[in-house]
């Protein structure tokens, strides 16, 4: 377990269960690092549907991928 993205030593993937307003920053952090994520925030309707979008945007972008909505 690591307080930042940025402790992380070589890693195949993460498990990100972080608070739901963190669970974004927390998930582009990982994602740019391009290290795949296993996500665990919580979220409903609309902001289901953002956070989806937005992860969809970043997988794409850096090129690795994600599981969303684990938990």
């Amino acid at each position: 377990m690591v307080l930042h993205p940025r402790d992380l030593q070589a890693v195949d993937a993460a498990l990100a269960r972080v608070p739901t307003g963190s669970a974004l920053c927390t998930m582009q952090e990982l994602l740019q690092m391009r290290i795949p994520v296993v996500e665990w925030a919580s979220f409903e309707g609309r902001a289901l549907l953002d956070h989806h979008e937005q992860i969809a945007h970043l997988t794409s972008r850096h090129h690795v991928g994600a599981v969303v909505g684990a938990g």
